[in-house]
């Protein structure tokens, strides 16, 4: 994973503008024998630390099946981090009659079996969010990982180079045997390096947070602070679940806010209410309702023996075994000033979610 390298058949600046077109271009359309299609789409999910799955993945595909082909239904199966328990759930659904699949790897260097399996019953296989590497996915849908990582970047160069010359910066980042790691990093390294190379920026602490897990980001922030109390001045994380773990421990030292921290992605409402808070400075977020929507297009017009939309499968991602096309759909940034119409007009999150509780509620947005 560490090695793996997105290879796509246009340049990133290319790329990206291709996967723009998508934001614009109409469904396929849902011809007779799309309304005539029944059984399940299985949705073999990673985890439940990651909320997106089930609050804003699961119902945007159901919402794009329910117009393309309401015929047929979505399952979701949670695998809880575990790829053993994941390969185990696509055996039951593929046993319980599922037409296809849409994968989240709780692995990714452990889903061959999954995609042989999915090909050996006869049934398409889209891997989702999280690459398939080494194995047989028909498609692949994501989002440019580098972008994340050279946005947050930007908005730490952004937001602190008027402030003071010298930045002292923690990189709290996530699980490196994912792509999602790499990629990002590659985007921070881009963006920070002229800095750091110039000693504006000094790298005071670096850990990982295995799993994306919260409690080990927080262990990794509060090992920094004990290494270097408040010598630090931004803390660069890789989502919310990192973000939120880094907050905590800022919190405990009373430095929530006076420590600035950048990179989160996602968008769960907790990490949305420390934005407002002033608690980081950035947010992103897949654009769940195309990603889910394209996920569904794809499947569709292979279950009706078409091939999806070339405006949407824009590219290729190289997983060490093939050349796997993909639709690459653009992030969303979130910022304190755009929250309501990146979040609350396209229903992702409410006010009410936002401002009934925790460290948003006494903020201008919430007693606007």
């Amino acid at each position: 994973m560490k090695e793996t390298r997105l290879v796509a058949a246009i340049g990133v600046a290319a790329l990206l503008a291709a996967a723009c077109t998508t934001q614009t271009s109409e469904p396929v359309k849902v011809e007779s024998d799309a309304k005539q299609l029944s059984g399940t789409i299985a949705f073999l999910a990673p985890n439940q630390t990651v909320v997106r799955w089930s609050q804003f993945d699961l119902p945007a595909m159901k919402k794009s099946l329910g117009s393309l082909a309401p015929g047929m239904d979505i399952k979701l199966y949670n695998a809880q981090d575990d790829a053993t328990k994941q390969v185990q759930q696509a055996e039951a659904a593929i046993t319980g009659g599922a037409k296809a699949i849409i994968m989240t790897a709780a692995d990714p260097d452990q889903t061959a079996a999954i995609t042989a399996k999915a090909h050996d019953a006869g049934i398409p296989i889209v891997a989702y969010a999280h690459e398939a590497n080494n194995s047989d996915p028909d498609y692949y849908v994501t989002v440019p990982f580098e972008q994340i990582g050279a946005e947050s970047a930007k908005a730490l160069v952004t937001t602190m180079k008027p402030r003071q010359q010298k930045i002292r910066l923690a990189k709290i980042y996530g699980d490196p045997a994912f792509f999602f790691y790499s990629e990002q990093a590659k985007g921070h390294d881009k963006v920070l390096k002229q800095y750091v190379d110039a000693g504006d920026i000094n790298v005071v602490c670096e850990a990982d947070s295995i799993g994306y897990d919260t409690s080990n980001a927080r262990r990794a922030m509060e090992q920094c602070l004990t290494r270097v109390g408040d010598k630090v001045d931004a803390v660069l994380v890789t989502n919310d679940s990192t973000a939120n773990g880094v907050i905590a421990a800022l919190a405990n030292d009373g430095l929530a806010g006076k420590v600035k921290v950048f990179g989160g992605y996602d968008a769960e409402a907790g990490t949305i209410q420390q934005l407002l808070a002033g608690n980081i400075s950035t947010d992103m977020r897949p654009p769940y309702d195309k990603m889910g929507n394209a996920a569904i297009e794809i499947l569709v017009a292979e279950l009706t023996g078409k091939k999806p939309d070339s405006a949407l499968v824009n590219g290729t991602y190289n997983n060490k075994k093939k050349d796997v096309p993909t639709a690459f759909l653009p992030n969303v940034l979130i910022t304190p000033d755009n929250i309501q119409q990146t979040l609350i007009d396209p229903g992702i999150l409410s006010r009410k979610e936002l401002c009934s509780g925790g460290p948003a509620v006494a903020t201008s947005f919430c007693k606007g």
